[in-house]
């Protein structure tokens, strides 16, 4: 403070267009009156201009701060010359053949009011200047090089001035030098990509069989690819997109993600364009459990991890702007780090689910939806409105009844994207006395099968016996019927008039009752190991197969919690008359309304039975039964066996019958809805 006449407070901003001005000052070789506590002089004194016609005296001690002085690192400018620009093309030292030529450089783009001006000399000290163009925008413009005026030797040499408000400014570098040659080849300029009105260089929803909106793919292997997204299995599959030319300065890249499993000891690619070492211009990776948006361009840039959860939807993107890279996650910034204003690349593709180029192993088991790549920085909003939602679940209360307002609810699983969808209305087993409506959507499980194929699905539960009685079970199933075909389109899009029905076991049986006691009738029916008598043998006698097992008392049976109730019927042939409160022995016409195989009319749904021969729970021959039935009846169905199929599928071991009868499920669906 003491050499100049204000406080750190009031320090004026330096007035860069008259920074010629600026002038060293010898130090004092005596101690100034004013400084008379200081006990070093000064080793360098400036005066800078600044605003206002003042002075700005700057001052090093070459102390180091060692006398606990502050230090003003950044001062206030106004007036700032305009940021230099540096030529592309044609390259330095390239032969050209005179004639129309493309000139092309890099230069300031975002929010500065800047013009360019090319400058053709026949010498490297631009004495003899050829050729000084107008004022021009963009990056580039094409000359005629025939047309210069002729100058000694073929070489001559270029360089681009930025015009700006506050003057004019060129690259402190040697200006690019080119030679005139008439048999030089045509010009080879780098490839451009055709981007759309929005930047938009690749989007693909990557669902079902649609073609990417902007851009090309060059390669596509996967494992499955339905409404839900597309899948790859994480070991050698990867999709590969065509990017001729990456974006210099800003870019975004923005995909909907649910990675099955989270790769071992190594990363997973989201998303790259890997060309080389220490060249991959953007990418979106995991390891460790984390998710990062990184760069490799001369050096390693990386935002902070975040981590990421398997088996669940997430929208991830990384964006480019200036300098900085930032992560966004679920529509909300991440972590951002530093990143190369320009970045030069020798990438002309990108890869999901691995690495374009390397060949070890960074492949990632993962769907992805909605995909999208742009030569320009995204906002938030802009990212929430290039892709639609991901998959998603909600919970409603479907029936109230009670005092208290007691409910069933019912979770509404929706595939990704718009459009009005056909609704499969699923019904949980547990043999009317257990059970609830959580499904999981993990690879290979039929929800995944039906929310791939572009069904929404509605589990329900219900009241369970003993407390409540048949009747009352089969009033919840007809309520939620009604309650899906009603209120549900208020909601989301979906078709009320195309309803399935699908059920498990007891809610196979269910389901089937559904074929004959809700009006309108369903679109069509689909019974896992389900059953249409009830009041049969097979459950109304001791079982032979859960008598094997410990036997349970009645008193076992009747305590709260024990889970042994079924159990008990089973082993006392009590089931139909626990859940009905009649006895088929006495009382056989009362389970008439109770025996879907009873009921068959020629007005019954489209019907599919899927049932295994070894099931030891709900015998096989019931799904016979109900299958000569539905024949008798002209019903048109069709009839599953899974051969030494048990009741339900064991994940591991059964998992490929799984699949083959869950696509059987989807064709049977897509006979019989309209998507």
């Amino acid at each position: 403070q003491a050499h100049n006449t204000f406080d750190e407070a009031d320090i004026p901003a330096l007035d860069l267009a008259r920074l010629n001005q600026a002038r060293m000052v010898a130090p004092l070789r005596t101690p100034h009156s004013a400084l008379p506590t200081l006990q070093h002089r000064p080793w360098l004194q400036v005066d800078l201009p600044a605003n206002q016609g003042r002075i700005l005296r700057l001052v090093d001690f070459a102390s180091a701060g060692m006398a606990g002085t502050r230090y003003r690192s950044w001062l206030a400018a106004l007036k700032p010359p305009p940021p230099p620009s540096f030529t592309q093309y044609p390259r330095d030292g390239e032969r050209i053949r005179p004639g129309p030529t493309r000139f092309q450089w890099r230069g300031p783009r975002r929010g500065v009011d800047v013009g360019f001006r090319v400058e053709i000399a026949g010498d490297a000290g631009f004495r003899g200047v050829l050729l000084a163009t107008n004022s021009a925008a963009g990056s580039g413009l094409a000359l005629d090089l025939a047309a210069l005026p002729t100058a000694t030797g073929p070489d001559r040499w270029w360089r681009v001035i930025t015009i700006g408000p506050n003057g004019e400014a060129a690259a402190d570098v040697p200006p690019a030098r080119f030679v005139l040659a008439a048999d030089a080849p045509i010009q080879a300029l780098p490839p451009e990509s055709k981007a759309g009105p929005n930047g938009e260089l690749v989007v693909h929803s990557l669902r079902g069989d649609q073609q990417p909106k902007f851009g090309e793919v060059l390669s596509a292997n996967f494992e499955s690819r339905g409404a839900e997204g597309t899948r790859v299995n994480g070991r050698d599959q990867r999709l590969l997109y065509a990017v001729p030319a990456w974006p210099e300065e800003d870019c975004t890249v923005a995909v909907h993600v649910r990675i099955e499993e989270m790769p071992p000891n190594r990363i997973g690619q989201i998303f790259s364009a890997w060309a080389g070492g220490m060249d991959d211009p953007l990418r979106l990776v995991v390891e460790n459990g984390k998710l990062f948006a990184r760069i490799e361009a001369g050096g390693g840039f990386g935002t902070p991890g975040v981590p990421l959860d398997t088996g669940r939807w997430h929208q991830v993107a990384a964006v480019k702007r200036g300098a900085t890279l930032t992560l966004i996650l679920d529509g909300q910034p991440a972590g951002s780090c530093p990143a190369p204003e320009f970045t030069i690349t020798a990438a002309r593709d990108c890869a999901l689910g691995g690495n374009p180029h390397f060949t070890g192993n960074e492949y990632l088991a993962a769907t992805f939806a909605e995909f999208g790549l742009w030569n320009r920085a995204l906002s938030i909003e802009e990212l929430r409105q290039a892709a639609p939602a991901a998959p998603s679940l909600e919970t409603f209360t479907f029936k109230t009844f009670g005092d208290h307002g007691e409910g069933l609810q019912a979770d509404v699983h929706r595939p990704p994207g718009d459009g009005i969808r056909p609704v499969v209305l699923f019904i949980h087993g547990g043999a009317l006395m257990a059970g609830d409506r959580k499904l999981t959507a993990k690879p290979g499980s039929l929800l995944r099968t039906l929310l791939d194929a572009g069904y929404v699905v509605v589990s329900i539960d219900y009241r369970l016996a003993p407390k409540v009685k048949l009747p009352e079970i089969i009033e919840d199933v007809r309520d939620a019927c009604n309650w899906v075909r009603k209120r549900l389109p208020e909601i989301i899009p979906i078709n009320p008039e195309q309803l399935v029905v699908m059920g498990q076991s007891a809610g196979g049986y269910l389901t089937q009752m559904t074929g004959f006691c809700v009006q309108p009738r369903p679109r069509a029916l689909v019974s896992f190991w389900g059953y249409g008598d009830i009041a049969a043998e097979w459950y109304s006698r001791p079982d032979p197969f859960y008598c094997q097992q410990p036997l349970v008392t009645k008193e076992e049976a009747e305590r709260p919690g024990s889970g042994k109730l079924y159990l008990y019927c089973r082993q006392q042939g009590l089931w139909p008359k626990v859940v009905t409160g009649h006895n088929p022995e006495t009382e056989p016409r009362a389970f008439d309304p109770f025996c879907p195989v009873r009921n068959v009319t020629r007005e019954y749904p489209p019907t599919l039975l899927i049932h295994g021969t070894k099931d030891t729970d709900v015998p096989y021959a019931l799904s016979v039964q109900m299958d000569k039935e539905l024949t008798a009846k002209g019903v048109e169905h069709q009839f599953v066996t899974i051969p030494e199929g048990g009741h339900g599928f064991r994940s591991k071991e059964d998992a490929e019958i799984a699949a083959q009868t869950y696509r059987q499920v989807v064709e049977f669906l897509k006979q019989h809805t309209k998507r």
